[in-house]
């Protein structure tokens, strides 16, 4: 399942796994892919950001939280 949410170009949004699993996702729409990505630590997370006006994410594997900070678009 994806998670899919409008977005400026170069709005920030920044992704932090919350369990003690590894999470593992694929993305589409940020500036570094995240399917190469595996975190193994809660609370260390990422920031990235968009180079579309659709970003979307699947979280394959683990729980993470996902932060978009609120603008008007």
């Amino acid at each position: 399942h994806w998670f899919s949410f409008s977005s400026k170009i170069k709005q920030i949004i920044s992704i932090i796994p919350i369990i003690k699993k590894k999470s593992k996702l694929l993305s589409e729409g940020l500036h570094w892919p995240l399917h190469k990505i595996e975190w193994l630590h809660p609370g260390r997370g990422i920031s990235n950001y968009a180079v579309s006006d659709t970003v979307r994410i699947k979280v394959k594997k683990g729980r993470v939280m996902i932060i978009i900070p609120y603008e008007r678009l």
